[in-house]
């Protein structure tokens, strides 16, 4: 599949649930909706798990067999405030062998355009990036203990504890720990605004 940026991403995610609790308000089987609508039976399933992106035609089909505007289903969702993201509910992800340990900081929500990570790099763990992305993709990073050198748009850059930088993703080039002990780095990754 495709890359799909944030924001579309979201929109498909919420079309989905709305479609989905739509049918099951009306007491509808997806196999009733399907033939309501003319709609396949695999295409609906699809759509109401965020894994398709539907037409407007489709969504036009789905939207007269639920009785819903067309234009309610291109909303967000409304989401509900203040949500907490628990240590033991996020899942550490490591790279070659723990030497590189990923755990998200917010989880996956239609709305946002910003992912946040901690990253561990361990002492003398250099890692080389091969990237193709966007150049929309804005990183921040925040060096929050430790030592980093970066090799960014083909210069180098030394990061001390509590230093922070901003460059876009297709710039990055290497991540490297040259100190003594563990580097931990809080890093976003956003949509630019150019």
């Amino acid at each position: 599949m495709p890359t799909i940026d944030p924001i579309e991403r979201g929109l498909i995610q919420s079309i989905g649930t709305l479609v989905r609790k739509r049918r099951q308000e009306l007491g509808l089987s997806l196999g009733k909706l399907a033939e309501l609508s003319q709609v396949s039976r695999g295409m609906l399933s699809l759509v109401e798990s965020g894994k398709a992106a539907p037409s407007i035609a489709l969504l036009w089909k789905i939207s007269k067999a639920i009785r819903l505007p067309l234009s309610s289903l291109m909303e967000f969702s409304k989401e509900e405030f203040p949500k907490i993201y628990r240590k033991e509910d996020s899942t550490e992800n490591s790279v070659e062998e723990n030497q590189f340990v990923i755990r998200p900081l917010l989880h996956e929500e239609t709305r946002f355009q910003t992912r946040l990570f901690e990253i561990r790099l361990l002492p003398g763990v250099a890692k080389t990036f091969i990237t193709k992305v966007q150049s929309k993709q804005r990183q921040n990073l925040f060096l929050q203990s430790g030592a980093l050198r970066l090799k960014v748009g083909g210069k180098w850059f030394d990061l001390q504890e509590g230093d922070s930088m901003t460059f876009l993703g297709k710039d990055l080039q290497e991540l490297a720990n040259l100190g003594e002990k563990d580097s931990y780095l809080i890093w976003s990754s956003s949509l630019s605004d150019d």
